[in-house]
């Protein structure tokens, strides 16, 4: 069954529905949200390439020109956040 008819069914007030849809999205919803909370602690350089190059999907070069720095400096930041998340998601316990 598709999670749309699912959602129907549970907000037609079908409890087998709604716990199937629980059991299916609760990893992916905490995955998100230990994500979101780590996005939140990096320094705001490095989150706004991680933001710009991974969820607005723009090129290094993009990047650059957006931030008015050289691609070279988008590049060490990207690995400097990755590096930052990784450990922040480790020490909370998650996998990077």
């Amino acid at each position: 069954m598709t999670d749309e008819l699912l959602v129907v069914r549970a907000q037609l007030g079908e409890r087998a529905a709604l716990a199937e849809l629980v059991e299916r999205w609760r990893v992916p919803v905490w995955t998100y949200v230990r994500l979101v909370s780590a996005l939140s602690e990096l320094p705001v350089l490095e989150r706004e390439i991680l933001v710009l190059f991974y969820l607005e999907d723009l090129s290094v070069e993009d990047c650059a020109q957006i931030c008015r720095i050289p691609a070279g400096t988008v590049k060490s930041r990207l690995n400097r956040a990755r590096r930052l998340l990784r450990e922040h998601l480790e020490e909370k316990g998650s996998r990077a």
